[in-house]
């Protein structure tokens, strides 16, 4: 599995959580996420050192995801493995429930609940590839930026 598919993973997992408590903030062990998906059988038999590799991408992907706007992140702490008080973004929000996706024109956040109650590996990569587009990014961009008073 390459960092990529990692990541998506991580950004699908991290996703679906926050819509799950929106707008109520969530924290995260970031150990805990790593191991989530190991025992979802995606890599058994793993060295508590491959953990603690994979709990630095998970690190790695709430930073992606908090520094390109699309997450707010009270704390975020690589030592502690932690991030607290996570919250998704108005511009993460809307990306995911207002952006149609697939044959059947669902929003992003309801592809996102199918995929993962499905457990369709594929489809995950193509959701998040499509969530984090140019396209959608600028949105994002274009969103924060009228927020912000002139």
């Amino acid at each position: 599995m390459t960092n990529i598919d990692i990541f998506n993973e991580y950004v699908a997992l991290i996703f679906s959580d926050l819509l799950d408590y929106h707008p109520v903030p969530v924290s995260f062990d970031l150990s805990v996420v790593a191991r989530s998906m190991i025992s979802n059988d995606m890599r058994p038999g793993l060295s508590s050192e491959q953990i603690h590799d994979l709990s630095d991408q998970c690190y790695y992907s709430f930073d992606f995801l908090a520094r390109n706007g699309f997450i707010e992140i009270e704390e975020l702490d690589r030592r502690l493995r932690t991030a607290s008080m996570v919250r998704l973004t108005l511009a993460g929000y809307n990306i995911l429930s207002s952006t149609p996706f697939g044959e059947h024109q669902k929003s992003l956040a309801e592809e996102l609940r199918s995929v993962l109650n499905d457990a369709v590996r594929d489809k995950l990569r193509d959701w998040v590839r499509t969530a984090l587009q140019p396209s959608s990014a600028l949105v994002a961009i274009q969103t924060i930026n009228n927020m912000i008073p002139s």
